[in-house]
C-alpha cells in the first residue's frame, strides 16, 4: 500500500511539471558567500541535474518521502514548492518552501530535498555553476 502510493506520487510528479523556474533572469550573489554568483535557469547552458535524470529523481521522491501523519490524518493533499540551490560540486542547500499546503508536508519535503545526493551542476560557458531549482512535489491521498 505505502509502495503504490508512493508510485501514485512520482507518477503525478511526473505529470506536474519537474522544474518550475525562478522568474528573474539574471544572476544573484549568494548571502553565504559574496563571491558566489546563483544563476537562475535562463542564464545556463546546461541545467542541474539529478543523478540518473528526471525518472531517478521520481523514483528518489517516491521512495524517500513520508506522508506527514497530521497531513494524513486532515486529509490534506495537494502540491509542496521547494526552491533549492544546487551549488557548483552539486550540492544542494539553501531549501525553502515556496508554496506550503500544511500538515507537515512542506516540512517533509524539505527534510527529503535535504538529504539528497549530488546532483550534477548547471553549467555556463562550459564551467560548473550554482545555480537556482524549483521543485512541485505532489502529496496524494489514496
Amino acid at each position: 500500500m505505502k509502495h503504490s502510493m508512493h508510485t501514485l506520487m512520482a507518477i503525478a510528479i511526473l505529470l506536474c511539471a519537474t522544474q518550475i523556474m525562478a522568474q528573474s533572469t539574471s544572476a544573484e550573489t549568494s548571502s553565504a558567500d559574496n563571491k558566489e554568483m546563483i544563476y537562475n535557469q535562463r542564464d545556463l547552458n546546461v541545467s542541474p541535474s539529478f543523478p540518473g535524470g528526471e525518472q531517478e529523481l521520481m523514483q528518489y521522491i517516491a521512495t524517500h518521502i513520508n506522508y506527514p501523519a497530521e497531513a494524513r490524518k486532515k486529509g490534506i493533499s495537494g502540491i509542496v514548492v521547494i526552491r533549492f540551490v544546487v551549488d557548483a560540486n552539486g550540492i544542494v542547500r539553501d531549501g525553502e518552501i515556496a508554496k506550503e499546503i500544511g500538515g507537515g508536508c512542506g516540512e517533509e519535503a524539505l527534510r527529503m530535498i535535504g538529504a539528497m545526493p549530488a546532483w550534477t551542476p548547471g553549467q555556463v560557458a562550459g564551467q560548473a555553476v550554482a545555480s537556482k531549482y524549483t521543485l512541485p512535489i505532489r502529496f496524494t491521498l489514496n
